[in-house]
């Protein structure tokens, strides 16, 4: 196994624990100044052979034992050599299985197909390989498994000692934001494809609760309702059954799905329901005929005849009704039926609110 940087030369105080050259370089890979000193003493203690071109020095890792502290610690030998141009590091006694074991830790050595792959800002990636789903890399360096994300991602974050992310909750984030940045090039592709995902995994880590940054798209609005009318139809996007009982009640079909799906198609017209609630609680429940009016509720009908006719300049109608309890609604115009609608409870009261 032969890992190698071109035009690079490592300072020996990098074998020490705690030193790195990279800790100011957020392109780097590195940090904490351990990643190199562990490996070798790892592979040394299993008895791998290693060697270290260091531009114009060969440095040999081996466990021997130290009079100094009596025990048996690493040891670097090191000669000169021609000029390499390069610090490489050959590892001997690599099996195949190792060797491709260790080749899918690193996104620049896995077989992918670049149709597979979304760029997104700043070398981060989304990988729709289906072999990648779950995985998470850092500047292309395998980081951690995380089987509720619907594809794998490269991110370019800051990582702790143990090379994972910090938490759940700020992968979510970071990956959500991605998502947005490629959304905002306008996407149409990957957003139906985002779309799909998204109907067919609700309880994926991309679209649970709290902030998404998804959520604003426009080209993920019109993703979503393409793919929600195909596979719902009419239904309407619900978060628990909660919600789902109280859309049973307008007499609509519910389905449960994500906080991400559901705040999105809640933002287009077909599938907003509370402006549905709203639209619905505006409907008249009973239409009076003018026999039915007592003589003040009569008198201020025709007042509001005179008041409003002039000011549509249309002919219309106007009806006495009774809206759905508890809507407060006190005057509804139907532009359709140049009707409106006048709440009888309206009519009953001295206040001239009505005829604002």
């Amino acid at each position: 196994l032969s890992v190698h940087s071109k035009g690079a030369k490592v300072n020996a105080s990098a074998l020490l624990m705690g030193y790195s050259e990279s800790r100011d370089y957020v392109t780097a890979i590195g940090e904490f100044g351990e990643g190199l000193p562990l490996a070798l003493k790892t592979l040394a203690c299993r008895g791998h052979d290693v060697e270290i071109d260091n531009d114009d020095e060969r440095w040999t890792p081996e466990i021997s034992r130290s009079e100094v502290y009596n025990a048996r610690v690493l040891c670097i030998k090191t000669r000169k050599i021609k000029s390499r141009g390069h610090f490489e590091v050959r590892v001997h006694g690599i099996d195949t299985e190792t060797y491709l074991e260790a080749r899918n830790l690193f996104l620049a050595l896995s077989p992918t197909e670049q149709h597979e792959i979304i760029q997104g800002p700043g070398g981060t990636k989304v990988l729709l390989q289906e072999d990648l789903k779950g995985k998470v890399f850092n500047k292309g360096v395998f980081v951690t498994l995380n089987e509720d994300l619907m594809w794998g991602y490269n991110l370019c974050t800051t990582l702790n000692r143990d090379r994972n992310i910090i938490d759940t909750y700020d992968l979510r984030l970071k990956i959500n934001f991605l998502i947005a940045d490629i959304l905002a090039q306008g996407d149409k592709n990957f957003a139906l494809k985002l779309a799909i995902k998204l109907l067919a995994h609700p309880d994926a880590l991309e679209a649970v609760s709290g902030y998404n940054a998804m959520v604003d798209s426009e080209v993920l609005k019109d993703a979503l309702f393409q793919a929600w009318d195909e596979k719902h139809g009419d239904a309407l996007p619900v978060e628990d059954e909660a919600d789902a009982v109280d859309v049973r009640l307008l007499g609509k079909d519910p389905v449960i799905t994500s906080t991400a799906v559901t705040a999105v198609l809640h933002k287009t017209e077909k599938y907003n329901v509370e402006a549905i609630k709203a639209s619905m609680h505006q409907e008249p429940r009973r239409i009076y005929k003018l026999r039915m009016l007592d003589k003040h509720e009569y008198q201020n009908l025709l007042h509001a005849i005179k008041v409003l006719k002039p000011a549509k300049n249309r002919e219309m109608m106007l009806q006495v009704v009774d809206f759905p309890m508890g809507a407060n609604v006190k005057a509804v115009w139907n532009d359709d039926t140049a009707t409106i609608y006048v709440s009888k409870t309206q009519l009953n009261t001295r206040s001239k609110a009505i005829y604002a």
